[in-house]
């Protein structure tokens, strides 16, 4: 019986350690909510680097699109020639006039009040 009985124990203590082991495939609550902190990290990580991308995908088109306009300003086209079209001078007819006597009273006047400061 003893030889029995030590095969059993020698079974029992082997069995043991192989008994509180977790089977295969099977995730403990901790390693399930590690693995969803994880992919939560890389998703906004991801998230982060194409709003990175897009501001500056965004920028450089702003930036292209200054500078064709700063080309456009700078280069006239072959087709149109740069050309100044002469200025037209004021119609002298329609603006009020002065006579020079009244020009020569209101100009004493503002001297003279100058003149008198206090």
């Amino acid at each position: 019986m003893v030889p029995v009985v030590r095969a059993l124990l020698l079974a029992l203590m082997i069995a043991a350690p192989a008994a509180a082991q977790t089977p295969p495939g099977y995730v403990t609550e901790g390693e399930w909510a590690a693995a969803e902190a994880a992919a939560r990290q890389r998703e906004v990580a991801l998230e982060n680097r194409l709003n990175a991308l897009d501001a500056a995908r965004r920028a450089e088109e702003g930036i292209q699109a200054l500078r064709e306009q700063s080309e456009r300003a700078r280069s006239p086209s072959l087709s149109e020639p740069y050309v100044t079209a002469p200025r037209a001078l004021p119609d002298p007819g329609g603006m009020a006039t002065i006579p020079d006597s009244r020009l020569a009273r209101s100009n004493a006047r503002v001297r003279e009040a100058a003149e008198n400061r206090r």
